[in-house]
């Protein structure tokens, strides 16, 4: 092997090596088919409210579709309807009482089937300030915590659900989101992509080898 054919051989090894590059994974689909509130022993309709223990706070899932989106990066959400909340505790013997304020807890269920199958509860805690709620002031409050679930090889999203806050009775609409945390790693091993500057060391070898080979004929 001459001088100018060793040059070419170095010189598009290297190029052809390049950077190591992994595998970009495809989009994170998610498909959501069930959800429900599962409200603490503090909820209900109290039979005399003059000493009233129960919280009158209705919570339904009736109207939730089942979801189906993907994420093709991480910091991408999706926000859906999760259902509907609604306040109506009576205003009679002075609104909410000191005993309607204690195991306000709340769980929310999520049924996924992908990307990955399992039923995740999100917790929430429910607070309730005795007296009217017939007046301007903060009545009652739902303090979700979200929750981060993984998945695949490396992925991770997290699931919200949107706090609530009531001034007086009425339904609110409960909002979920999903957030994309972590994308997972496809498995497929890393492949090598010469880079720019590599495929221009090819080129200056091929043109110091045909230089050579005039500079011969000349001879």
């Amino acid at each position: 092997m001459n001088l100018s054919q060793r040059l070419l051989w170095t010189l598009g090894a290297a190029a052809l090596l390049g950077l190591p590059s992994g595998a970009i994974a495809g989009p994170v689909a998610f498909t959501i088919t069930g959800a429900q509130f599962v409200p603490g022993s503090g909820y209900g309709v109290d039979g005399d409210e003059n000493a009233g223990n129960l919280l009158d706070v209705r919570f339904s899932n009736s109207q939730f579709n089942p979801q189906s989106f993907a994420f093709s990066a991480p910091g991408q959400s999706f926000t859906f309807f999760f259902g509907s909340v609604d306040l109506e505790e009576p205003e009679a013997f002075g609104g909410i009482l000191a005993g309607e304020t204690d195991a306000l807890g709340i769980n929310a269920k999520l049924t996924l089937t992908a990307p990955v199958g399992l039923t995740q509860t999100i917790t929430a805690t429910g607070t309730a300030s005795v007296g009217s709620v017939g007046d301007s002031l903060v009545d009652y409050v739902i303090d979700w915590s979200p929750v981060s679930v993984a998945f695949g090889n490396g992925g991770l999203f997290e699931i919200n659900l949107a706090d609530m806050v009531f001034s007086g009775n009425g339904p609110q609409f409960q909002t979920a989101t999903i957030r994309l945390l972590q994308s997972p790693d496809d498995g497929t091993p890393p492949t090598n992509i010469p880079e720019p500057a590599s495929i221009a060391l090819v080129g200056m070898g091929l043109s110091c080898v045909a230089m050579s080979r005039r500079r011969r004929a000349k001879g």
